[in-house]
This record gives C-alpha cells, structure tokens and sequence, in this order.
C-alpha cells in the first residue's frame, strides 16, 4: 500500500487534556480497540475517525481518499444559545411571514442584477469564469442523496454519499460539515448513553446505545454495552445451590438410559444423542449425533402366523403370533447434533383451521392424527413440520426463526418454549410468537458449563455454571 507522505498530526492522550475524549470510549477505527490514556492516536480530517498511529500506518496514512489529519483533538460542538442571534432569527422569521409577496419579488430582482453582473464579468473578465467555490452536478447529487438517506435515519448510507462527493472535491465544505455533524451526533449518543449508564438508568441508556448503533453498525463499545444492560435487567436465579452443595448422583445427562426393549431398533452405526417420547400417542422420535431424526412408532406391530402384516391401525386377532416394536414412520436429516421434540396440540388445531373444507372432512374431525414436532436442522435455524398420512409437511409460518453461531437452543419437552442459551445469559421464548418472555441471568455472572434444562415435572429451569446450580420458575 503506497503511503502518503503528508505530515501527521499525532495527540497523546492524557487523563488532563482530554478528560471529554476518553469518557466517549472511542474505538481505533482498524482494531476497535478502546482508546485509553497514553494511545497515540490521530484523527482523519475529513470524517473525524480515530487511528492509533500504527493503525494509521497500516492503512498507508489515508483515510476518506486524502492524508490530512487534524492539528486538534476533535470536541462535541454546543448549540449556540446567543440571545442576539435567537432575536435576529424571529425578525427574518417575521418578515417572512408577513412580507412574503414583497421579499419574494426582492430576491427575483436581486437574483436578476446578479445574474446581470455574473453576466458583464464573465465578458470582461473571462479568466475569472470559473468560480473556486463551485461544485459540479455529481456532488450535489451526492451530497442530496446523503440528505435524502440521513432523514431515512440511514446513516451509514448518507455517509457514503458525503464521502463520494469529497471524493471528488475534497475542498467540498458542505459534504464536510455533513460529516462533522453525523460524527458529532455519534458522539453525544454515546455521552447521553454514558450518563445514563452510569446512573444505571438502562432503559434510557439503552435507547442512545441503540441510536448510536445506528450510526455506526460495526462499532464495539455500544454493542458491548448493550449486552451489559441485558446482564443487568436479567432476572437472577431464584433458587442458588452452590456447588459443594450439590448432589452429584443428581447431576443430570443429556441422554436418559432408554429402555432395553428398543435395542433392535436403535441404529448401531450411530450414536444416539438423545430421545424424547410423545405423551400423547405411542411415538418416540430418536436424534442421533450425525443429524438424522427418527420418528418411531412404539405401538406393537401385529404379524399372523401366514407372515401377513396387517394394516397399523386394525384391531388384534387371534391369528397373530408374534410383536415387532418400533415401526419407522419418517426421518429427518438436520445438522449436527440435532433437538426436536413434540409440539403442543395448540399448533395442531391451527394448523388444522387452515385445511380446505374437504381436507377437513377427509380427516373426519380426527385432529391428533397430526403430530407436530420442532427440529434443529441445517444451519442456525428452527423448523416446525406436521406429520399426517401424506408424510411430513414443513410449516412456513414457523420455521423462520433464525438464531447466531455462539448462541445454542434448547427446546422444552412439550414444546411451548424453547431457551437461547449465551455465554452467562439465558433467553426464555415463547414457541407461538417466538417473543423472548424474559432474560434470565446466571449466579454471579458465571458462565455456563452445561446445557440448560427444562424440569418439566417442577416447571423451571435448571443450569449449571462453576459456582453451582441456578434455579428460574416458568410462569407466563
């Protein structure tokens, strides 16, 4: 990368001189890392940004298409409140109001003698035709469009608009002042956001940390402060038990010991990662560690001594001889180490509400002939299906919930909730608007060390962290 071999102005930053700067927690726009007292840092002239000197090196010392940096480390500007010039602004304010007609023809006349002088210059004077102080079409195309995008509230978007017009004429001093005004309302989100931070005022906290967001999308310190605010309003465990405390033959697994009778029918070659049973019907569904999902019948399948299977559904006969238990009815491919487990009959009925009229009919009101099961599968997302004669269906209204790389789900038994489980965080949702109910904080701020769990039988949430066991009851 070709450096630039304009002189750099650098700033030390020290705790006396720029106590206001370092209170904005401001970024190395490069490595975002937090400036502190004793950086070396440089300011680009144009945008404002903040550059430790080897991240400016790094970048061959330009920034916004020019070298120039600032001889001063940049400060909020304050509105001015001079009660002369708040006087001189109702007087036009005024005028304009009540002699509309007559300043209008004043400035048509005024404009035309300009025009008229421009006119008598240009001919006597042709060198002097071209006004320094000009813009062409393009940067006021520019610098409209950046307009058009900073009232939208797309701030980066106007940005990108300014600075294509400073490409073009870095001497442009509107695209500049654009750009000082975006930085400066930055800066005071973030002042506004700190102060109520501090004060541990989060809900208004969090509105400035969210607006400066806004401004700049991939900025750390708002996004880290955000996550402290969610820590912060988290409910804490009602129940703690520390970790001497705990019973350790009580310490739950993610796979339950399933009964001897399904050994024909687990799949050897692969390592079963957990089972859950329907407790409606006679089904189980069995998720391996590979990704497939099995839905298996666990109801006795019939065989005659002629070795003729009957239909699942028919009565017994005294002809039948022999059992066969676990009959296949779909499988699944999800991700690595998939979850599913059955949803609630709620989701049936819905489902169900939207068949045709002859649909309805052909299922003769039998509503739990459907059986809807969740499934984590092929990437960070949630899918829904519903089971009937015709197979598996996946349901679209369900299956957009997207989750991040870091986050795991954890889904309830019955399928009414499903947990995001983070870092020291647990997010609590609710299966049918997929609304988060509550986020639920971690003994002391202690990480995890295992998967959440639901304890269905007690309604609560059970995680284990390196202090011990944390406790939340579910209530709506």
């Amino acid at each position: 990368m070709k450096k630039s071999t304009s002189k750099i102005h650098s700033h030390l930053i020290s705790k006396t001189k720029h106590a206001h700067f370092l209170a904005q927690k401001r970024q190395d726009s490069i490595t975002h890392e937090i400036i502190e007292e004793g950086d070396e840092v440089v300011f680009c002239s144009v945008c404002k940004s903040a550059f430790m000197v080897d991240s400016w090196e790094y970048i061959g010392r330009s920034h916004c298409h020019q070298p120039k940096t600032l001889k001063k480390v940049p400060t909020l500007r304050t509105l001015s409140l001079d009660r002369r010039k708040i006087e001189k602004r109702k007087k036009v304010a005024f005028y304009k109001k009540h002699s509309g007609g007559v300043l209008i023809a004043v400035c048509v006349l005024s404009s035309v003698v300009g025009m008229m002088t421009m006119a008598i210059d240009t001919l006597t004077s042709p060198a002097k035709s071209i006004s320094t102080q000009g813009i062409t079409i393009t940067e006021k195309h520019y610098i409209n469009n950046g307009k058009a995008y900073y009232k939208a509230q797309n701030y980066t978007k106007a940005e990108s608009f300014y600075i294509k017009a400073l490409n073009i004429n870095p001497s442009n001093t509107e695209a500049l002042h654009l750009l000082e005004q975006l930085e400066n309302e930055y800066l005071l989100a973030l002042e506004e956001a700190d102060r109520f931070f501090k004060v541990q005022n989060y809900k208004d906290a969090s509105y400035w940390y969210k607006r400066a967001t806004h401004y700049k999308p991939n900025s750390e310190y708002p996004t880290k402060q955000l996550s402290l605010i969610t820590q912060a309003q988290a409910e804490p465990p009602i129940l703690f038990t520390n970790a001497k405390d705990l019973n350790k033959d009580l310490d739950y697994s993610t796979l339950k010991e399933y009964p001897k009778e399904w050994e024909e029918f687990i799949n050897k070659d692969e390592k079963l990662h957990f089972w859950v049973e329907n407790l409606q019907k006679t089904e189980v569904l069995l998720s391996y560690e590979s990704g497939l999902v099995e839905l298996r019948s666990l109801e006795e399948e019939k065989v005659n001594e002629n070795k003729e299977q009957y239909e699942f559904s028919k009565p017994l006969t005294d002809n039948e001889e022999e059992t066969k238990l676990g009959k296949l009815l779909t499988t699944f491919q999800g991700a690595r180490m998939p979850q599913a487990t059955f949803v609630y009959g709620e989701l049936f009925l819905r489902e169900f509400e939207k068949l045709s009229e002859k649909e309805k009919e052909e299922i003769d009101n039998k509503i739990f002939a459907y059986e809807s099961i969740s499934v984590i599968s092929k990437g960070n997302k949630i899918y829904y299906y519903t089971l009937d004669t015709r197979g598996a269906r996946q349901v679209n209204e369900f299956s957009t919930f997207h989750f991040k790389d870091n986050e795991k789900v954890i889904l309830g038994n019955s399928g009414r909730y499903f947990l995001i489980q983070t870092d020291k965080i647990l997010h609590l949702y609710d299966t049918r608007s997929k609304v988060v109910m509550k986020s639920l904080r971690t003994n002391e701020h202690q990480s995890f060390i295992k998967d959440a769990r639901f304890d269905t039988e007690n309604n609560q949430i059970i995680a284990q962290t390196a202090k011990g066991e944390s406790t939340w009851k579910i209530t709506e």
